[in-house]
């Protein structure tokens, strides 16, 4: 289909990033070039069909001047009600600053934000600040996440959080701002949220102008570093030279995904993934990191998705050896191993009886029951097991391991999606005979010949 119109017809129009909406238009921001020395946050939103929605903006588009020199914008996230949040950068006459605009749904400038719905962050006087991701959270405070810079090489990555109004949140960080080095010139590209309400974020930490290490920040929700992961809340994962993250997603299962690049001499699409607590998962390709050439030139990948099935999706660029000229290119990956869901900080199962809802222990006979069959069925939880909807009992088979090391396999009567959950499957199984007064027995699944961690349920 041929693209919509630019924005105007003197410059370049750039689109830096997407969002989709609840009803299924699409946000795509960037910046429109309105002279040869400046330019402008632009939007655009387009219908289901790719046209250009006339009720957003002018004819579909909208450009918004931050500041009288240039302003670029590099990240957007839709709020629940509709709202729409856009974050970049806008460039005065010595520095740069954070610049968030919201937007109400019919692309006005939202009054009740800031200032005529612009809001400009400077980190301290002179600095070069600027925003390359934005995260709404759920009591609906914004996050922007970039860099701060009083030189080519000392920068930090930088956080700013923001009330629902625009001002700054005076309970995160200093003054609503926070930065972190983990070595020269430290930059954040993606941040995300943990259903915990802590702060993920992910870039590149240099050793200099030409070398960089894959950094990854977590943050408690006040703003102060988590000192549950890494080195006091801080990971540098060095991958081949001048690696950096440009994309990070959180897994259901906690686990932390950056996808990466190479600066100047990139082959090949970059995963990484971490435990929960940052370290590398040993399970995820060669000690937690994938290397993928994708043709014989220029690889590079940019962006990152989580299907609900687990899978990873991973986007870029591949261009063969000597050729200038570089395609669109998608790699899908097989993401996550299934988890039976557990007690914090415990392999004992998250198990209920599945008629009367206890938990453990559990006895071998229950009063109630499904059928004249009195032995106590439970219900146990995986994560992203990506079973359709429906019963899929027939896919799953299920086994336990008493303290004996002996090996029981167990009858599985219901295995499907937690509604509302996509990520989340009840499996439900019948106790055997066997099992009488049996005490710790470890559990696991198995599905398309993947086999589950081991829960322990005790059997009284």
């Amino acid at each position: 289909m041929p693209l919509p119109p630019g924005f105007l017809c003197n410059g370049n129009d750039v689109a830096q990033a997407v969002a989709i909406q609840s009803d299924g238009k699409i946000i795509v921001v960037g910046y429109a070039d309105t002279t040869t020395s400046s330019s402008d946050f632009a939007l655009a939103r387009l219908n289901t069909d790719g046209t250009l929605d006339p009720s957003f903006g002018s004819g579909g588009k909208v450009i918004t001047a931050t500041s009288a020199s240039a302003d670029t914008a590099s990240a957007v996230s839709i709020q629940p009600d509709g709202k729409i949040v856009v974050a970049g950068q806008t460039i005065g006459t010595y520095e740069r600053d954070f610049a968030l605009v919201r937007y109400n749904t019919n692309g006005t400038p939202d009054s009740s934000f800031g200032t005529a719905g612009i809001v400009i962050t400077p980190f301290s006087s002179g600095s070069n600040d600027i925003a390359n991701a934005v995260a709404i959270q759920a009591d609906g405070k914004i996050v922007a996440a970039g860099s701060t810079s009083g030189g080519f090489i000392s920068g930090a990555i930088a956080l700013a959080r923001y009330n629902a109004d625009g001002t700054l949140d005076n309970n995160f960080g200093t003054g609503g701002k926070v930065t972190t080095y983990i070595d020269s010139n430290n930059v954040a590209y993606s941040v995300a949220l943990q259903p915990d309400g802590k702060i993920v974020a992910a870039g590149s930490a240099n050793g200099g102008p030409i070398s960089s290490t894959g950094a990854v920040v977590r943050y408690n929700s006040d703003g102060s570093l988590d000192n549950n992961f890494g080195t006091g809340g801080k990971v540098a994962t060095p991958v081949n030279s001048n690696f950096f993250f440009n994309a990070i997603i959180i897994q259901p299962d906690g686990k932390i995904v950056g996808s990466g690049t190479s600066a100047f001499t990139s082959t090949m699409f970059i995963l990484v993934r971490y435990n929960a607590d940052g370290t590398l998962d040993s399970s995820f390709g060669a000690g937690g990191k994938v290397n993928t050439p994708v043709s014989s030139g220029g690889n590079a990948a940019s962006g990152i998705g989580l299907q609900p099935d687990g899978k990873i999706v991973v986007v870029g660029y591949a261009a063969n050896s000597g050729s200038n000229n570089a395609d669109f290119a998608t790699v899908r990956y097989l993401g996550i191993s299934f988890a039976l869901l557990t007690e914090a900080n415990s392999n004992q199962a998250i198990a209920l009886d599945a008629v009367t809802m206890q938990r453990t222990p559990f006895s071998l006979f229950n009063p109630n029951y499904f059928t004249a069959d009195h032995r106590t069925r439970i219900s146990l939880f995986a994560s992203t097991l990506g079973l359709p909807p429906g019963n899929n009992s027939t896919v799953i088979t299920a086994q336990a391991e008493d303290v004996q090391h002996r090996i029981y396999p167990l009858i599985v009567e219901y295995a499907g999606q937690v509604p509302n959950f996509y990520w989340l499957n009840q499996v439900i199984i019948k106790l055997p005979d066997e099992f009488q007064a049996a005490g710790d027995v470890s559990i696991s699944i198995n599905y398309q010949g993947v086999t589950s961690n081991k829960v322990i349920v005790r059997i009284q």
